[in-house]
C-alpha cells in the first residue's frame, strides 16, 4: 500500500470511531458517560481534520519541474 493510502484509511477509521462515539453518547444513560464519548468523538474528529490540514502544501514546498 501506498503512504497515500494508509494514510486514507487511518483517516477512515478515525471517523468510524468519531461516529461510533457519536452514536455511543446518544443511546447512554450516564451524562458522564455521554460525555466523555462526545469528547472521545472530538478528539478523533479534530485528528483527521488535522492531518488534511498537514498534508496540503504551501506554494514554497512545491517542486518545480
Amino acid at each position: 500500500m501506498s503512504e497515500f493510502d494508509n494514510e486514507l484509511k487511518r483517516d477512515l477509521e478515525c471517523m468510524r470511531l468519531a461516529s461510533d462515539l457519536t452514536w455511543l453518547s446518544r443511546a447512554a444513560l450516564n451524562p458522564d458517560l455521554q460525555a466523555h464519548c462526545i469528547q472521545m468523538a472530538k478528539y478523533w474528529s479534530e485528528k483527521v481534520i488535522g492531518d488534511q490540514r498537514q498534508s496540503v502544501a504551501s506554494p514554497n514546498d512545491r517542486q518545480h519541474d
